[in-house]
């Protein structure tokens, strides 16, 4: 009997080593709702359509920070357990929020709506090191970028900011690994911060990750859609990539009556297939400035890999709100905005009128505000031949009616320098060569494209399909004297105008 016993037990312990590891190590199923919001550029209050800042909070304005709490409680409110919230970068610069205030307002509303993590942008390093370090003392939320190199300055990785961060969430670990542009070098010209290949670093991070057991991958970052894309080609280990910078509206039309308002320019999600052809990734990107709150609901396997068929068993949701008259603004929110707008009243001051909307335009299109912007250049500063304004520097539109200096910051928030130098007729054409190269043949709309707006000359360009870039001006003429246009003489002088700011460096990229 005892014989029989023991070697009952010994048959137990026999079958016991023969369970396979793979299911000694299964891992479980995970339902992952994610949140996300890029390039708010301190844009608190309500806006109109054409972001331009409501007078007055209405139901016919957008956004708002008060709006994107209340929906992001909502949906945090159904899975708490399993939702997270992540902002792409560019929280700081844009309005007088920043501009008066710097980093306090971002520290107090960017705890308020308690993020996972925060992807660093490229305006985010506007007021340097001295400018970020307390803003990343005070936060609840962790400072993402993988590709930032820092040792020769007092921005201290593993304290002001982190490679990638990990949450464990019903027993899956969640990796988010963070990537920034590496244009942001326009701030640190002596290169005591240094910004390296989004790709590789990410990839970098993405293998260390998997490596230490992590099953599930972001990258949440700010460098634009088409780095994002490349990206979920070119990093198979990822999950998903969040993007910023390139302030892109992606929007999937559920029926030929979904027209949102604003201009599509591609899917929510976008599907990329990696390289190695085995494996597709969903990238996501919300707009700007609060108009929209992104989410998506993310079913993965027991292995960490998104179900399939996968655009509706492991994406089974995807939607970016619009934050309109829809969503009421929180109460609380609003209270606590009141002592910040108090400190603006002297901006809300009258200082002039227009009787037409001054209306901010596509990166390669020509807009009334900038050539309000440059011939007000040409005006105050007499010996010029032709004033020039980039894209990236205007931020906003005017409405009809009274200007305030607050719309004055809405517009030019950054700045800007104004910079004047003397170009021979070549020098000059080169110069705007190399503007002209940035547009794309297939999507003139597509960012960066041309960027500039100009007074005191009409440029006419050609763009082929067989990339023509250094060739495309056909026609480069200067207003004389008389008030005509005459073609650009190879061999004179003329003296240039030029506002640049934070956001692309004109005299860096072009002259």
């Amino acid at each position: 009997m005892f014989k029989l016993f023991f070697t009952y037990i010994l048959i137990i312990i026999q079958l016991a080593r023969c369970v396979p590891v793979d299911l000694v190590d299964e891992g479980q199923e995970l339902t992952l709702d994610v949140l996300h919001i890029n390039d708010i550029h301190s844009y608190f209050e309500e806006t109109s359509e054409d972001s331009i800042r409501c007078r007055e909070p209405s139901p016919q304005c957008f956004g708002g920070i008060a709006r994107v709490f209340t929906k992001q409680k909502e949906i945090r409110d159904r899975s708490p357990a399993t939702t997270i919230f992540l902002n792409a970068g560019d929280f700081y610069q844009g309005t007088l929020w920043y501009s008066k205030f710097k980093y306090e307002p971002m520290t107090e509303f960017g705890n308020h709506l308690n993020y996972t993590a925060m992807g660093l942008g490229n305006h985010d390093f506007d007021d340097k090191i001295e400018g970020l370090t307390p803003f990343s003392d005070m936060i609840s939320f962790p400072l993402l970028a993988s590709n930032i190199n820092s040792d020769e300055s007092d921005l201290v990785e593993g304290k002001h900011y982190y490679k990638s961060t990990v949450v464990e969430i019903n027993g899956t670990k969640v990796g988010i690994i963070g990537y920034i542009t590496q244009s942001t070098r326009y701030n640190f010209p002596d290169g005591e911060v240094a910004f390296t290949d989004e790709i590789s670093s990410v990839r970098r991070e993405a293998e260390k990750l998997d490596a230490e057991g992590v099953k599930v991958i972001i990258a949440l970052g700010h460098s634009g859609y088409e780095t994002d894309i490349v990206l979920a080609k070119q990093v198979p280990l990822l999950d998903l990539v969040v993007g910023g910078y390139s302030h892109t509206f992606l929007y999937t039309p559920e029926n030929e009556d979904d027209k949102p308002i604003d201009f599509i320019q591609g899917a929510y999600p976008t599907y990329v297939t990696s390289a190695e052809g085995n494996k597709v990734i969903p990238v996501v990107q919300a707009k700007a400035y609060n108009k929209y709150l992104g989410h998506l609901t993310l079913n993965f396997d027991v292995n960490g890999e998104l179900k399939l068929p996968l655009e509706s068993e492991g994406v089974s949701f995807a939607k970016p709100y619009l934050m309109d008259g829809t969503v009421a603004p929180d109460e609380e929110t609003l209270s606590m905005m009141v002592k910040w707008q108090d400190r603006l009243s002297d901006y809300k001051k009258t200082l002039g009128y227009s009787e037409v909307l001054l209306k901010e335009r596509g990166d390669s299109e020509e807009s009334n505000i900038g050539n309000v912007i440059t011939d007000s250049m040409i005006a105050v500063y007499e010996d010029a031949s032709i004033a020039i304004m980039n894209n990236g520097g205007i931020r906003s539109s005017i409405p009809v009616g009274n200007i305030t200096g607050e719309d004055i910051y809405y517009v030019i928030p950054y700045e800007n320098t104004i910079n004047k130098l003397v170009l021979l007729g070549p020098e000059l054409r080169k110069a705007i060569e190399v503007a002209a190269s940035l547009l794309s043949y297939t999507n003139p709309n597509i960012f960066p494209g041309f960027g500039l707006q100009f007074s005191g000359a009409q440029i006419d360009m050609v763009v082929t399909e067989e990339n023509n870039a250094g060739n495309r001006i056909q026609s480069f003429k200067v207003k004389n004297t008389d008030g005509g246009f005459e073609e650009l003489e190879e061999d004179l002088s003329y003296w240039i105008f030029f506002g640049s700011c934070w956001e692309t460096k004109v005299s860096e990229r072009i002259f």
